[in-house]
């Protein structure tokens, strides 16, 4: 009996191993997402009205709220200072360059750079979205595999 409820937690624990798994990869997704969605939101503020940083920021708590950054930010350096970006190196550079850029120049360039920026991120997110599904499969085969191989080893 010991051993059959023993055996059940082990497939339990490997359930919840992969579903952690998973929704980092959906949190990853959602991540970038909202960096797109403010990028983007920044470039129109930018370029239709040649709105400060700071203004275009204080507008957009909830989509910063999301990233999980609770204080005011003045500038996107700050933002990507204190956000856990998740969403690989790649995007973290591209963050980062984007976040030290902006305020720099006239609004041609900085709509240029949000152009740019966009398009790196919205290609890491295309790329994780194409890997998602058989990252899933991935990781339940292989959570369920060695729930199962412990279990054998244990008989």
């Amino acid at each position: 009996m010991i051993r059959i409820i023993g055996g059940g937690a082990l497939l339990l624990a490997s359930a919840l191993a992969a579903s952690h798994v998973i929704s980092l990869e959906k949190k990853k997704i959602e991540q970038l997402e909202t960096f797109i969605s403010l990028i983007r939101h920044t470039r129109e503020r930018i370029d239709s009205y040649s709105m400060p940083i700071e203004k275009i920021l204080q507008e957009e708590k909830e989509l910063i709220s999301r990233l999980g950054v609770d204080k005011d930010v003045t500038d996107f350096t700050t933002l990507v200072s204190e956000c856990e970006i998740i969403c690989g190196e790649e995007g973290k550079k591209i963050l980062t360059g984007f976040a030290e850029e902006l305020g720099k120049g006239y609004r041609e360039r900085e709509v240029k750079l949000c152009d740019t920026a966009l398009l790196g991120l919205e290609t890491i997110k295309r790329r994780i979205e194409e890997e998602y599904p058989s990252k899933k499969r991935r990781t339940i085969a292989i959570c369920f595999a060695i729930g199962g191989a412990i279990i054998i080893s244990l008989l």
